[in-house]
């Protein structure tokens, strides 16, 4: 056996090291960060169409939330998880257990935006 061989049963160290480097490449590319986000505001504020225009990339018409809206939004290595909670009155008591483990608290005040020509 020559000097620098390994050991039988044993990887070189160069080996190992790849195999730690190629293995944290390929988990920043399928691991998705979890972020949870809670969206509050006035009733017609736009808190649904913004959540449905950031989901499906698109315009939709919504009705009045009733309780919430939950959806899981997928960006670059990001899984955010938004909560669209109504503003009734009844249900702002129940705000509070909302906040539980949320990393972004968005309150949404516009009613529109007007495009002056």
């Amino acid at each position: 056996m020559r000097h620098g061989d390994p050991q039988p049963g044993t990887l070189p160290t160069w080996t190992f090291i790849m195999g730690v480097i190629i293995s944290q490449i390929f988990s920043r590319f399928t691991s998705k960060t979890p972020v949870r986000i809670l969206m509050v505001g006035l009733d017609g504020a736009g808190k649904t169409s913004l959540l449905y225009r950031l989901k499906l990339g698109e315009a939709v018409n919504t009705i009045p939330t009733i309780g919430f809206n939950l959806e899981t939004v997928e960006y670059k290595n990001i899984s955010f998880t938004v909560w669209d909670v109504g503003y009734h009155i009844l249900l702002r008591p129940l705000w509070r257990h909302y906040y539980a483990n949320t990393q972004v608290k968005l309150l949404r005040c516009e009613v529109f935006m007007k495009l002056l020509v």
